[in-house]
């Protein structure tokens, strides 16, 4: 693999080091004479072309914000951005064939996108990485925070960690949901790919107990356990854009994440999905103890609202509440109240 020199900079300090970098099939080695200074990996690299005042080209890598690399010799610049998309285009290769291999269950998939099966989505879905679908749930959440930013009041962000522990137990995940409060005063809640939830201020304001934040928290948890997030992004995103940024494609995936955050404030799953989640929120607060009767008379409020008012509640839009649905929903009031008087308080004022 080539080697050549360079000039190095920590980002702490305004002294440039000697150093001699090395490429290998994992990225770049930089050494110097007392031994190796950092090792920056292929993926974690960026090179910066000169300009015609200052033709030398520079490498940064997100691994060490403020270090660089400056590379003048030509023969040089030409090995590091040669080889580099060399590797990177390996890479890529290696990863979709992968994925394409995984199983002729995958191919069916690839084939089917082709003739657009309904169904498609749901059969691909447990094909998505759970690693993919954390990075890809976190930047649905971030998006939509980026107007008003998250509500990070200590005690209320505790009191509803607690409360989504506990639910997530009951459903049997793995790990606890992680739930965020979006500082946004419309009445909503959405679930996102990654086990992640998004709550909307203005949720938190119109419910009256903690008992209904439970009922609604278990709803989407109950959507988690389903899949259904993942669903509705493969529906929505369409599947040759999400095999696309699978496979190392467009760097899109940022804005389509935000252009999902917005859908999933509107998005309705459907009957069978809702009624699915529903039932599973119910069998969730039951096994947790608490009372299963919160959800049900949320949603019931929020529809009388609705129809006094002439407006539709931005929940009902995204989990429209059938009378089958609160029907199946209705429980007689029974088990223990979600949340302390003090951690409901708390909770109530996660955005002070």
């Amino acid at each position: 693999m080539p080697e050549f020199q360079a000039r190095y900079f920590d980002g702490l300090r305004a002294v440039a080091h000697d150093v001699r970098v090395s490429l290998d099939a994992l990225g770049l080695t930089i050494t110097r004479a007392d031994g190796q200074l950092d090792r920056w990996g292929r993926d974690e690299v960026a090179v910066k072309p000169g300009s015609e005042n200052e033709p030398a080209f520079r490498v940064i890598s997100s691994r060490a914000p403020g270090a660089q690399l400056v590379v003048e010799d030509a023969a040089a610049i030409h090995a590091l951005t040669s080889t580099l998309a060399s590797l990177r285009g390996r890479a890529r290769r290696r990863h979709a064939g992968y994925w394409l291999g995984l199983s002729a269950g995958a191919l069916a998939v690839v084939a089917a996108i082709v003739i657009g099966i309904d169904r498609l989505p749901e059969w691909a879905a447990p094909l998505v990485p759970a690693e993919w679908e954390a990075w890809f749930g976190g930047r649905v959440i971030d998006s939509l925070a980026r107007e008003g930013g998250f509500c990070r009041e200590a005690a209320g962000q505790a009191a509803l960690d607690d409360l989504a522990q506990r639910l997530s137990a009951a459903a049997g995940l793995d790990k606890p949901v992680r739930v965020r409060v979006i500082n946004w005063k419309i009445v909503n809640a959405f679930a996102v790919p990654g086990a992640q939830i998004g709550v909307l201020r203005g949720l938190i304001e119109h419910a009256q107990s903690g008992d209904e934040v439970a009922g609604v928290l278990a709803h989407e948890i109950g959507h988690v356990v389903h899949r259904h997030p993942t669903v509705g992004m493969l529906r929505q995103m369409g599947l040759a854009t999400t095999v696309q940024l699978l496979l190392g494609g467009s760097g899109t995936g940022v804005q389509d994440a935000a252009g999902f955050g917005q859908t999933l404030l509107t998005l309705s799953y459907g009957r069978e999905a809702e009624a699915e989640a529903d039932a599973t929120a119910l069998e969730i607060l039951g096994k947790a103890g608490l009372d299963a009767h919160g959800l049900n008379r949320f949603f019931a409020r929020l529809q009388k609202e609705g129809d006094v008012e002439s407006s539709t509640p931005s929940l009902l839009l995204s989990h429209p509440p059938t009378a089958e649905r609160l029907a199946a929903t209705a429980q007689a009031p029974n088990g223990a109240p979600a949340l302390t008087p003090a951690q409901w308080q708390a909770l109530r004022t996660i955005c002070e």
